[in-house]
């Protein structure tokens, strides 16, 4: 734990402080504020505000009776949002002046009027206000009811029996100092309204101690499935004490699969449920890392697996064992604008239905159903999906 929080620490401050000097640079070297020491104090305040997000968690975890007030929490992740707007807002200034300079640099008669519109002083003073509304904006959309989005998926060696099965997928619900009970119980309605056959959570529940969000997270009993409720973990998870979480969750009247499975029967027909841990167990929860044989370990042959695994990068192990469908999150979509775009540099699945094995397998990666950090999803909405499965010729 330490290491991790020292590790996001350094990288974190590298990030700011050089997002600090490039948003004060491209903002106050146009005239505006005349002095120009007062606009660079006043724009530190955000960014110190959101140095103290690994402070704050180290004081969860280790004192949860005095732990800081939800408050702070709120100050400290509005702020990574308006530093996220603003860093867009310029990067998009500076990107819609790049051509006519070139233009004009490449063309000698070319004339040049956009560029210094776009820097000027009434600019630089729009740009931290556009940044505002949009912080705005996207605090309404992380906040929204999650949307309930149908999906059709064709699963190999599905029993007729299963045909049109529906699967309710949430994850990274990330309830903790922002994600709260009025949030969970509108989710919660909105996953029985779909009538799901089975209910399925891959990962990153919560953000803060199992006892300190008994409250938040005790609506999730009330989701209703015939077939089941299945949990496996997220890297989150292992933050905040995972053993714990599998207990409140079995406790809630869910099934978690830890490296396990379950066999859920039509008949004589079976489809296989099975979950892996997250692999941040290897090194937080040793001997509990994600095991694909021993989850499998007694499941009826050449029956489809519905996999549940947080990181969707484990579909590649996963697909070459059996037929079936794997469900995941972890990325967020990216959460919210640019980073949708800038995720691609980092992971190779991140929203959507993937095929593997020519059509032998498929990949389900939703956006998630919460948020973490940033009060923000502009550009990505969160969802709960409800997959149907069918038959594949």
């Amino acid at each position: 734990m330490r290491s991790t929080i020292i590790a996001f620490l350094a990288v974190s401050t590298a990030l700011l402080g050089a997002s600090y000097l490039y948003i004060g640079r491209r903002l106050f070297s146009y005239g505006w504020p005349q002095n120009r020491a007062l606009g660079y104090a006043a724009l530190l305040v955000p960014f110190l505000l959101a140095l103290m997000l690994p402070l704050l968690f180290v004081l969860r975890s280790r004192n949860p009776v005095h732990a800081p007030p939800d408050w702070a929490f709120f100050l400290v992740f509005v702020s990574m949002s308006f530093l996220s707007c603003l860093l867009t807002v310029v990067v998009a200034r500076d990107l819609a002046a790049l051509l006519p300079n070139l233009a004009a640099r490449a063309i000698p008669s070319w004339t040049n009027a956009w560029s210094p519109c776009l820097y000027s002083a009434s600019v630089a003073k729009a740009l931290p206000v556009l940044a505002l509304l949009l912080t705005g904006w996207g605090w309404l959309e992380a906040h929204r009811t999650p949307l309930l989005r149908t999906v059709e998926v064709p699963v190999a060696s599905l029993p007729s029996s299963f045909d049109g099965y529906r699967v309710a997928l949430m994850s990274d619900l990330h309830i903790g100092p922002m994600v709260g009970p009025d949030f969970v119980r509108r989710m919660v309605r909105e996953v029985n309204d779909a009538q799901p056959n089975l209910v399925a959570l891959p990962g990153d529940l919560a953000d803060g101690l199992p006892d300190a969000l008994q409250a938040a997270t005790s609506p999730l009993s009330e989701i209703a499935a015939p077939d089941g409720r299945f949990y496996t973990t997220g890297n989150h998870e292992y933050y905040w004490n995972a053993a714990g979480w599998i207990a409140q969750m079995r406790a809630l009247g869910w099934t978690p699969l830890i490296n396990g499975h379950r066999v859920i029967r039509r008949g004589t027909d079976a489809l296989v449920v099975a979950g892996v841990t997250d692999p941040t167990a290897f090194r937080m929860a040793p001997g509990d890392g994600p095991d694909f044989i021993k989850a499998l370990k007694g499941a009826p042959e050449n029956a489809p697996v519905l996999w549940l695994s947080h990181q969707p990068a484990a579909a590649r192990e996963a697909s070459h064992l059996s037929p079936g469908l794997m469900v995941a999150g972890h990325t967020h979509g990216g959460q919210c604008i640019p980073w949708n775009l800038v995720i691609h540099l980092f992971q190779r699945y991140v929203r959507g239905l993937y095929s593997f094995e020519g059509g032998r397998f498929h990949l389900y990666v939703t956006p998630g159903t919460g948020y973490w950090g940033p009060p923000n999803r502009l550009g990505v909405r969160n969802e709960i999906t409800l997959l149907v499965l069918k038959r594949q010729n």
